[in-house]
């Protein structure tokens, strides 16, 4: 219930699709458009004899419904979490573990100069993710440097607008490390207009 993507929600659905089709059930997919009240309100008509679960991908406002929920003994699961319910079913990715061992591959690779850029900052798996980042590089000894870092939103045209801006800083990097493959993507574009191969000119890696 949340709009990141089609490549995000496209994977989490494929696999979603699949099992619940083995068990002769449906899947309907609402997007929120990041609105409060649209969350909420699709949460309170689905809860009303629509559907007999919900799968809820990084909700934006639960404190307004999952109270609800849980006393309803409505069925749920929340997925990429961040531990705003641990009173509930929930499924989450090692966000910090995989950026840094992202990280740590580029630093085996040779690499120092290495960009990254973030997803949407007000979301935990964001926050996370760049942890991981700044606690390879320190823990390999390597200095971070601010310039280095952009913040994205987790789509193509921001990962193409900060890729470009890493490989124009003055002494730009020889690795950047995007926190999804949709931004990745963008990055690749910026790379080889400007007339690098990737990856002997340089290494591109999408969380």
């Amino acid at each position: 219930m949340r709009d990141l993507g089609t490549a995000y929600i496209g994977e989490i659905i494929r696999g979603v699709d699949s099992e619940l089709a083995l068990n002769k059930y449906d899947v309907m997919l609402y997007t929120t458009h990041r609105s409060e009240t649209q969350e909420s309100a699709y949460v309170t008509a689905l809860t009303r004899g629509m559907t007999d679960g919900m799968l809820l991908v990084l909700p934006r406002y639960p404190e307004a419904y999952l109270q609800t929920l849980r006393q309803k003994k409505f069925p749920y699961v929340l997925i990429d979490h961040q531990g705003i319910d641990d009173r509930g079913p929930a499924v989450g990715a090692t966000n910090r573990a995989g950026a840094y061992d992202a990280t740590r591959y580029l630093l085996a690779l040779g690499h120092r100069r290495i960009g990254f850029i973030t997803g949407s900052m007000e979301l935990g798996c964001s926050r996370e993710r760049l942890d991981g980042y700044r606690a390879a590089l320190h823990d390999h000894g390597v200095a971070i440097d601010e310039e280095l870092i952009r913040e994205g939103t987790f789509q193509q045209p921001r990962g193409y607008e900060a890729g470009s801006e890493l490989m124009d800083v003055a002494n730009a990097p020889t690795a950047i490390l995007a926190s999804n493959d949709v931004m990745a993507f963008g990055v690749m574009e910026a790379a080889r207009e400007r007339g690098k191969k990737i990856p002997d000119d340089i290494s591109i890696i999408g969380f």
